[in-house]
């Protein structure tokens, strides 16, 4: 798979659960929204938000590997043609 495609269903994966968030909130009753379940929930979301971060990060590095090796090759080859012309 390409990191754009992981990237993609990583995204489409936050965005569901995201929505599924929304639609919980509106029916869940009002005694489950207030003091420490509005903590842990504050949490959750806090750790959630760090590792979408984190693997949005890692994505991106793996994006930007994968670009420097292909220009490292291209440059490569195109030295040899070089090489190849002056000989």
């Amino acid at each position: 798979m390409s990191p754009t495609t992981i990237g993609g269903i990583f995204f489409l994966c936050a965005l569901g659960g995201l929505l599924a968030g929304l639609q919980l909130g509106r029916i869940l009753p009002t005694t489950h929204l207030q003091g420490e379940s509005k903590e842990s929930i504050r949490t959750a979301i806090g750790l959630i938000a760090t590792m979408t971060a984190l693997v949005l990060g890692l994505v991106t590095a793996s994006a930007k590997q994968s670009f420097d090796d292909v220009d490292k090759t291209v440059r490569n080859v195109a030295a040899d043609v070089l090489v190849l012309d002056g000989v």
